[in-house]
């Protein structure tokens, strides 16, 4: 059986893409989120989990940061258009505090950003994704000299 997009939309999925600026809908999804907290895994017809659409859309910190903290693997799963949340981020421009918990959650996703995403962020910023990055690196490389003994 195959899903509409109306019915594979959860109420999560709708308030975040039915965002206004106030803080009403902030609260409004974190309500959702505490009373369905699985809520946050699940893709909607499109491919996308709430957490992309929040990225993508400029949710704030506090939205993004629960959404992730709910379903902690989003962080690894690419979107509809096969980008890594970070790689989202970095393109909407999210705060600081969204990128280093990305980075924090999957180091692994540095590694498919090209230098023209992290030319507008912080020296905090470039140094975790360096440091991702190397830190990545020299697990690799450990792993093929593991291999070859």
């Amino acid at each position: 059986y195959k899903f509409s997009c109306s019915q594979s939309r959860l109420l999560l999925h709708k308030a975040i893409e039915a965002k206004n600026s106030t803080t009403s809908s902030d609260k409004l999804i974190l309500a959702l989120l505490e009373a369905n907290t699985n809520a946050a895994s699940k893709i909607d017809c499109k491919g996308d989990l709430p957490f992309h659409k929040a990225i993508q859309i400029g949710h704030s910190d506090n939205v993004i940061l629960a959404l992730l903290k709910a379903h902690q693997d989003s962080a690894k799963m690419p979107n509809s258009s096969g980008k890594l949340p970070l790689q989202v981020a970095m393109e909407s421009k999210c705060s600081e505090t969204v990128v280093l918990a990305l980075l924090a959650a999957y180091q692994e996703a540095a590694l498919h950003l090209d230098s023209n995403e992290t030319m507008n962020f912080s020296d905090a910023v470039a140094a975790a994704l360096l440091t991702a990055k190397a830190s990545r690196r020299e697990h690799s490389g450990l792993t093929k000299l593991i291999t070859l003994i």
